[in-house]
């Protein structure tokens, strides 16, 4: 949205600009104008500031999220890798005519099953924390652009929310 919408039209109108630009000053000057157009549509200036730090942290929380779901993805993968070799040796002591298992395997089967439920605790309360951190990021993103003066960036929160989703969501927590 930013690049296509917002940057290319400036692109346009500075390759215009050059194509009649009768000196170097007047190519100085486009250029100019050219930045400061790209800065202000693409939301760098001053008078953007509150709707960039709205979306920095709505990214920080989905970047969050992202480290988030790596560490309860391996933390799974390893969790089944215990549970496998667990049952490899249980059925490794069988084929040998032994029990299967004695007592300190199953308390350090138990240690290790104790061990997974406090980590899938923590993910989730995580999981939840960042959550309800996103939802208040986003809420708070989705105001601002509705305050913006510049239409196109106004309307940006129509692009992001077209269908009301995430309001809806808002208003269920």
């Amino acid at each position: 949205y930013q690049r296509r919408v917002r940057g290319e039209c400036s692109w346009k109108e500075m390759e215009g600009a050059v194509d009649s630009a009768e000196n170097l000053d007047d190519i100085i000057d486009a250029h100019k104008k050219f930045v400061s157009t790209v800065s202000e549509r693409l939301m760098l200036d001053e008078d953007h500031r509150m709707v960039m730090v709205k979306l920095y942290s709505v990214f920080s929380h989905a970047i969050n999220f992202i480290a988030v779901y790596d560490e309860a993805s391996d933390v799974l993968k390893r969790h089944e890798i215990v549970k496998r070799d667990r049952e490899l040796k249980i059925r490794a002591n069988t084929d040998q005519g032994g029990w299967g298992t004695n007592a300190a395997t199953e308390e350090a089967g138990r240690a290790e099953d104790m061990k997974f439920k406090e980590t899938l605790s923590r993910l989730s309360q995580n999981f939840n924390t960042i959550r309800g951190g996103f939802a208040t990021s986003l809420e708070d993103l989705l105001a601002a652009l509705s305050k913006e003066q510049d239409d196109t960036v106004k309307f940006l929160s129509l692009r992001i929310d077209f269908n009301e989703f995430y309001r809806g969501q808002l208003k269920v927590k």
